[in-house]
């Protein structure tokens, strides 16, 4: 499955009164409901919410003590020529696992390509920028942010947009 390939699937079944901003930074969140999303273009306030950050929704400040971020790095190769291809010989397809759990894996593809996934690292979570309840930092309209509010504006992750 490739996971850009089924997020438009699914942004393009979407019922009619959901709207998805993609590409859009959010820049201050007051987590309700309902919530509240600035952006440099507006704002936009919603009973409903989905974030979208993978496994750095806890550098945002939400499930900071149940998720892990791991980065597994990897490459491919193009599509082997015919005469590459035999030179390797062997099944079209094929996949070599390590005993390890984060070892490096290899694979033959469909589609004559080689893929190598090199080892698994855990990843220090994005640190989470805001305060939160009536005593934290000032909302963007000036006056005090409402509970869970998390200035994203310098976080890298805050430009893969807010959902529904």
């Amino acid at each position: 499955m490739q996971p850009a390939a089924l997020c438009r699937g699914l942004a393009t079944s979407l019922p009619a009164n959901v709207v998805v901003h993609e590409e859009t930074t959010v820049t201050w969140l007051d987590a309700g409901p309902p919530h509240e999303l600035w952006t440099d273009r507006g704002s936009v306030r919603t009973p409903e919410l989905l974030l979208a950050n993978n496994g750095f929704l806890s550098g945002f400040g939400f499930y900071r003590h149940h998720l892990i971020p791991v980065v597994t790095w990897g490459s491919m190769t193009r599509p082997l020529t015919d005469g590459e291809s035999a030179s390797i010989g062997g099944p079209r397809t094929w996949g070599v696992i390590p005993a390890a759990p984060s070892g490096t894996t290899v694979r033959r593809l469909s589609d004559g390509r080689i893929l190598i996934r090199k080892t698994s690292t855990r990843t220090a979570a994005i640190r989470w920028l805001g305060g939160g309840g009536a005593s934290g930092p000032a909302g963007p309209t000036g006056g005090p942010s409402r509970r869970g509010s998390r200035d994203w504006s310098t976080c890298p992750s805050s430009t893969h947009g807010a959902g529904r």
